[in-house]
């Protein structure tokens, strides 16, 4: 974080329940947190001061929030991170998918992250340092970080659940382009590739459930990390080595 300015991370999709893991303990580390939802374009300011969430906000009224420069220096208030969080998941034989549950699915998880990122990209790299001129060490902290969910699934296929794993390879690819794209704007993406996730410490040790399985709130912490530190374009959770 950069003093003297107040710095943003945006959830979208935070009303699920690994949202609900997450919101809290970014707030908890200091983090101006804005909880958005991308179906009805509002959201909630959650201050790191006591974690409360505000009336909701309109687009506009958080973009005015966003761009309140300071009388002599930089902007007091920053999008820092923007955190896509989609996770509808179904399964059954492809050939019997109706149509529209295969759309409906492709909504949930993909086009609600293209929705997300469309709108908050442009603050994301807003006052973030120019790839080109180099980033040092003392710059890093300025960077702009978005982050996405995936699944075990595109990087070890299975059987059963053909459309959830397209959508959420979909995911993928969008974040490892857009890393591309923004790149030279000072914009770095992160993909999350998770397996199941469950509440708790997870499941016991040497039982059927516990390879590949990994928590929400493990899910949370590497977030959390991202957001300070920055990380790989993709991280596997749990980590297979």
């Amino acid at each position: 974080m950069r003093e003297g300015v107040r710095e943003v991370v945006i959830v979208g999709g935070a009303s699920g329940q690994l949202g609900s893991t997450l919101v809290p303990l970014l707030a908890s580390r200091g983090w101006e947190v804005l909880a958005w939802d991308v179906r009805s374009g509002t959201g909630h300011w959650l201050t790191p001061d006591d974690g409360r969430a505000t009336e909701p906000t309109s687009f506009s009224e958080a973009w005015s929030r966003l761009d309140q420069d300071g009388s002599n220096g930089p902007k007091r208030v920053r999008v820092h991170a923007v955190v896509a969080l989609s996770g509808r998941f179904a399964a059954g034989p492809f050939t019997e998918e109706a149509q529209a549950a295969e759309a409906e699915m492709f909504d949930a998880n993909y086009f609600s992250v293209t929705r997300l990122l469309r709108d908050w990209l442009p603050a994301l790299s807003d006052g973030a340092p120019d790839a080109t001129t180099g980033t040092s060490a003392g710059q890093e902290s300025s960077i702009g970080r978005f982050i996405t969910i995936s699944t075990t699934g595109v990087l070890d296929p299975y059987g059963g659940a053909a459309t959830y794993v397209a959508t959420k390879g979909a995911v993928l690819a969008l974040t490892q382009a857009l890393n591309e794209e923004f790149f030279e704007r000072g914009v770095r993406g992160h993909c999350l590739v998770c397996g199941p996730m469950v509440h708790g410490a997870g499941p016991e040790p040497g039982s059927e459930l516990e390879v590949g399985v990994t928590t929400y709130a493990a899910v949370a912490e590497t977030i959390c990390g991202i957001v300070n530190n920055g990380g790989p374009v993709v991280t596997r959770l749990p980590d297979q080595d």
